[in-house]
């Protein structure tokens, strides 16, 4: 509902002088991908006005959750550690988040090096916000749904047959709307992990097709 009262203009290329062309989020999230630094950059601007515009509303949202989440993590269940009270219990365990937190900060000289090496691909002494998701080329190339997910359940069957084999979304062939179900507005339900997923976590399935 926030994302569909949120209102983004842009000058696109190609338009009338002066004519701003009114997105969704979505839609202006898009741009953040052009491999025209300026419509990135413009992208990042207009994101930028309209949080600043709906600042308040926004931080009082902001709030809100914070307290719930305060309220029923650390009061109600008291959980001893801020990651535990963040991956516990929808994601995964607290000890896979530990590992993944040590991970990170073990390959962040990686992440470092990748960066200088963009800024130099790009032509840029130093990388700017609106420069991280800039393609380092150009691809004008269509593929179908179906190619698709063809290509990403044949890579999750190389990596893994067992990962392969579980229950997903993904369906092979022309993509089609799932039905809406009674009483949910959600777009996904949980559920608990099925053979082949990391024990201890969550995982989702389009509404309707949950299963135990």
């Amino acid at each position: 509902m926030l994302n569909n009262r949120l209102q983004f203009e842009l000058a696109l290329p190609g338009a009338p002088e002066g004519e701003r062309k009114t997105l969704s989020r979505a839609e202006v999230m898009s741009y953040v991908f052009s491999s025209q630094a300026e419509l990135r950059a413009a992208a990042y601007r207009e994101l930028g006005r309209v949080y600043e515009r709906e600042a308040a509303v926004l931080g009082q949202i902001y709030i809100s959750l914070m307290r719930d989440w305060h309220w029923e993590k650390v009061e109600l269940r008291g959980y001893p550690q801020r990651s535990r009270r963040a991956t516990s219990p929808t994601t995964c365990r607290t000890r896979r988040s530990t590992s993944s937190s040590r991970w990170c900060a073990r390959t962040s000289p990686s992440s470092t090096a990748y960066f200088r090496l963009k800024a130099r691909w790009l032509g840029v002494e130093r990388l700017h916000r609106n420069d991280l998701y800039a393609p380092l080329a150009t691809v004008d190339r269509q593929i179908p749904y179906g190619d698709a997910v063809a290509t990403v359940l044949d890579t999750f069957a190389r990596f893994s047959p067992v990962f392969a084999a579980t229950p997903s979304g993904l369906r092979r062939g022309p993509r089609r709307q799932p039905a809406q179900t009674r009483g949910s507005g959600a777009a996904t339900s949980a559920r608990r992990s099925s053979p082949g997923s990391p024990p201890g976590c969550w995982s989702t399935t389009p509404a309707g097709r949950a299963t135990s």
